[in-house]
């Protein structure tokens, strides 16, 4: 499991590298705040530490429970990350994707 996990992210850091080289373009980042069903926290914490394209994560006080930080190579590759791997955990009640923006 280790190492598929390991392969997946070098296969995502050549295509994000393959996406600067062809366009010019970095990552595509976002934040996700996460609410959670009560108690769940520390097991979604622990889940989405594994998903792919997840830099970081944190527990957070406020009307959001966790919050993390994700990176893919394309905004449809991070829509497809948030919809088809954050959204589905078990104890995952709401979210809502922040997608970082450059200053202009």
């Amino acid at each position: 499991m280790y190492e598929v996990t390991l392969l997946e992210k070098n296969i995502d850091k050549c295509y994000s590298l393959l996406n600067v080289m062809q366009t010019g373009v970095n990552m595509t980042s976002a934040y996700i705040m996460i609410k959670s069903s009560p108690g769940s926290e520390g097991d979604i914490y622990a889940k989405i530490t594994k998903i792919n394209g997840v830099r970081t994560a944190h527990t957070i006080t406020g009307p959001y429970d966790l919050i993390a930080f994700v990176e893919a190579g394309s905004l449809d590759l991070l829509g497809k990350t948030v919809i088809s791997k954050i959204q589905n955990l078990k104890g995952i009640t709401d979210t809502m994707t922040c997608v970082v923006v450059d200053p202009m």
